[in-house]
């Protein structure tokens, strides 16, 4: 019998309602409002038990002594090195989902959980492919569908495409267990539907991560179902036999649907391309992905043991440089590196991954034990289909980053903790603790989850004076943007989503409005945060400059084409200052790097100025050429310098399209 059910009010909410929380005026719909309603919930919970007369025993189990390893270790991985409230944020996020484990596994029976769980996600996952289908067929009222491209619209509740695939797939496994468990028919047909919708949008929506996920799941689920179902005689081996049968009902509905659905509505031409491009490393994000990868392991290789620190992965990647990446551009700036174990390792080293790894593992050992020795149908299913969940979250984990995300990873402690309370109820496994201790973890997770809710509500207001801070800008509105900013920024929000201090914000402001000494304190305290930031480093050197600074100018200019070669507005930026000192060689040598097709309106003005000076000291004072005042003559000779590999020097002296002064 299970020792309370509370669950029939929180999972639900938090399964079903967390998801659903949302709000447009953040920068991030989804992230602080979600990590806010997960610690009020926990919060309310943890007060409610600590009260009771009679409280719930602790089960004492191995996962919480590396689970709290894990927590604590995280504790020295708070780093002051650049922004301490982002690395807060990013360990206040993982203690939250370790209270949340212990709740649950001080609450919950098995029964309550399974039960709970399995309707909440199954309906979550109902939810959400109306809602999804609903939307793709909005992509399609004009009877064509571009594949990926248009697939982007389809997101429901989600931050993302990507990550609302990844949900599908979470609660797809859920779908067909209510399937196949089901003894109601109208339930079970209902429940086949869904799940068959479901699966065709994850085909549909063209996540490749998901779908290699998908895959996976589908031949541990079938592996797993086919070694321990068929071990229990009747009524399990005729339970075998019609799961097998719905779960290749649900996959072939799927599969059709999709290919009718391709056929009717997308264009041909972008889905054979896309189609042929699926396993191609060089497609799509894939380089893209690859080469951050690369740059993670050598930043790995810097610190392999304790790694750079929690929330230093988006700062420290950036002293690579972003050649042969999207972010050449100099707008893109990275957050995490698609890959939750690399990003782990890089932040915490190998002790963190090893301890992170180990909570994983653990729980699929236990899972495997336990189905081994599960005699009930319900629960076999219930098991296989955690396992199955597992799986598919540690696949999509290597290409993506639901490490991030508050829903994932809440679906994926509560599973966690439901083996383990399974475990707790074995004969001979099952142990506890005292009251007092029992009454240490409910205001442990008091703490916690007030401290969350501090930072919730401090980071979700910074969010939204960042994005009105964001309006200010684009308005031009300096002095508002300095009121936004001001709001916005708090020891518990320093740092925008993309790597870019606040302070840079407010610099930015003071640079438009000309109080460029106020700037330049601005920008200094930005560089402080992250010294790798390109546009930190230009705009201290432009605010240099102002201020008559040439030598600081040149060295933060210089800094930031360290990082961004092809950072065209540093380049030309240092090439003026190095014009304006009169070092013309090493000017024109800045200025040879920028792309010869640039479209900046300065680029004409700055190379006829260049090549003007350069021309003049060539020659003695009495013998200067009438220069002419044409920019296509100076493009013109520019370019053939680069064509043919030649110096500037030789083919002034070689031109004779000018005559010395008489």
């Amino acid at each position: 019998m299970d020792r309370i059910k509370p669950g029939s009010v929180f999972i639900p909410l938090v399964v079903i309602g967390l998801p659903l929380l949302s709000t447009e005026i953040a920068m991030d719909p989804g992230l602080h409002i979600r990590f806010l309603g997960l610690a009020v919930l926990l919060t309310i919970l943890s007060v409610y038990f600590l009260f009771r007369k009679q409280d719930p025993k602790p089960v004492w189990n191995p996962i919480l002594i590396v689970y709290s390893l894990f927590i604590i270790y995280l504790v020295f991985r708070i780093s002051g090195i650049y922004v301490v409230s982002d690395s807060w944020f990013a360990w206040l996020k993982a203690a939250l989902f370790f209270v949340l484990f212990l709740v649950s596994c001080n609450v919950y029976g098995f029964n309550t959980i399974r039960h709970s769980l399995t309707w909440s996600l199954s309906l979550l996952g109902v939810i959400i492919t109306i809602w999804g289908i609903y939307e793709l067929l909005l992509q399609v009222a004009d009877n064509h569908l571009e594949v990926p491209t248009d697939t982007y619209y389809v997101k429901a509740c989600f931050e993302h495409r990507n990550l609302f695939a990844q949900i599908l797939l979470m609660t797809f496994a859920f779908q067909l267990s209510q399937a196949i468990t089901s003894g109601k028919k109208w339930l079970s047909f209902i429940f086949i539907v869904s799940a068959s919708l479901n699966l065709f949008l994850i085909i549909t929506l063209s996540n490749r991560a998901v779908w290699l996920a998908t895959a996976v799941s589908l031949v541990v689920f079938v592996l797993l179902f086919w070694l321990f179902a068929k071990r229990n005689q009747s009524p399990s081996s005729g339970n075998l036999k019609r799961g097998l049968i719905k779960l290749f009902v649900v996959v072939s509905t799927a599969l059709v649907l999709s290919s009718v659905f391709y056929q009717v509505y997308a264009l041909k031409g972008k889905l054979i391309g896309h189609a042929t491009s699926v396993g191609d490393t060089r497609a799509g994000s894939g380089e893209d992905r690859i080469e951050l990868w690369h740059r993670t392991i050598k930043l790995i290789a810097e610190k392999p043991i304790t790694g750079h620190g929690l929330a230093n992965w988006k700062i420290e990647i950036l002293k690579f440089g972003n050649k042969n990446l999207l972010s050449e551009d100099n707008l893109t700036f990275y957050q995490r590196p698609h890959n939750d174990f690399l990003w782990i390792a890089s932040e915490t080293g190998v002790v963190g991954l090893a301890l992170y790894l180990l909570i994983f593992l653990m729980t699929i050992v236990v899972g495997v034990k336990l189905l081994r020795q599960e005699k009930e149908w319900v629960n076999q299913v219930y098991l296989i289909i955690v396992l199955t969940v597992l799986t598919g979250y540690l696949t999509f984990s290597f290409f993506s980053f639901p490490l991030e995300r508050i829903v994932q990873n809440t679906f994926i402690t509560l599973l966690i903790s439901s083996i383990f309370i399974r475990r707790s109820e074995v004969p001979g496994l099952s142990s506890t603790v005292g009251k007092s201790f029992n009454k240490a973890i409910w205001v442990f997770a008091i703490l916690i989850g007030g401290a969350a809710i501090i930072t919730g509500i401090f980071r979700l207001k910074g969010e939204t004076g960042l994005k009105k801070a964001m309006l200010s800008r684009d308005r031009k509105d300096y002095t508002q943007l300095l009121s936004d900013i001001d709001e916005a920024s708090g020891l518990l929000y320093e740092m925008d989503p993309t790597s870019t201090p606040l302070s840079w914000y407010s610099g930015f402001a003071y640079f438009q409005m000309s109080d460029f000494d106020e700037a330049i304190v601005q920008f200094q305290t930005a560089f402080v945060q992250n010294p790798y930031h390109i546009h930190v480093l230009n705009n201290l050197g432009s605010s240099y400059f102002k201020v008559g600074k040439a030598d600081s100018a040149v060295l933060y200019y210089q800094r930031a084409l360290e990082i961004a070669p092809n950072f065209e507005e540093s380049r030309l930026n240092l090439s003026a200052v190095l014009y304006n000192k009169g070092e013309n060689d090493r000017a024109y040598e800045v200025f040879s790097a920028i792309d010869s097709t640039s479209d900046d309106p300065r680029y004409g003005i700055f190379l006829k100025a260049i090549l003007q000076s350069k021309i003049k000291s060539m020659f003695p004072e009495d013998s200067i050429p009438v220069l002419p005042e044409d920019y296509g003559w100076y493009y013109k000779l520019h370019k053939k310098a680069i064509e043919d590999s030649t110096s500037i020097e030789k083919l002034i002296f070689e031109t004779e399209l000018f005559t010395p002064n008489e």
